[in-house]
């Protein structure tokens, strides 16, 4: 399994049902977006590790819709745009880590009814990756053993734990 797609979908997935407690948490299909592609879970994570990285997620409005851009198709300003953004990503979860003392333990998030883990280096290599307009920032988990995924609604709402 694509560890790194994966979260993408899982950080989606809760955010959209969070935006739209009315619909089912995990869509049946996703709807993909500019190609208007139509994928279950499984397909859909295969298709996101097999596109040109680094790449712009959007959890669009409707829960199970997703838009996704790879940095290739942007002009060289945009491209540099969005390099540095990643970049600035990338150092913003390598100091979190540092500051909560788990940058040598495993961050893990849900997965359905597993538990997925990565390393500090998979997870800095996924959000090279992956830029998703969705705040998220990382917690100490309640046992200090690892970091957990948290993503930042918009509006001041409390953030939600993968």
């Amino acid at each position: 399994m694509d560890t790194g797609a994966e979260l993408t979908l899982q950080i989606v997935r809760r955010a959209q049902s969070y935006a739209r407690p009315d619909v089912p948490q995990a869509p049946d299909l996703w709807l993909l977006w500019p190609g208007g592609e139509r994928l279950d879970w499984v397909s859909t994570r295969t298709r996101l590790g097999a596109l040109a990285k680094p790449l712009l997620v959007a959890p669009l409005l409707e829960p199970g819709m997703l838009g996704l851009w790879s940095i290739d198709t942007l002009d060289e300003e945009r491209k540099q745009v969005v390099r540095h953004g990643v970049a600035n990503q990338v150092q913003y979860y390598a100091d979190k880590l540092a500051a909560l003392g788990v940058e040598h333990r495993p961050i893990r998030f849900e997965s359905g009814t597993s538990q997925c883990e990565m390393s500090r280096d998979e997870f800095l290599h996924w959000a090279t990756e992956y830029a998703i307009n969705v705040g998220i920032t990382l917690e100490a988990a309640a046992d200090a053993a690892s970091a957990r995924v948290r993503i930042l609604p918009s509006r001041g709402r409390p953030p939600l734990t993968l």
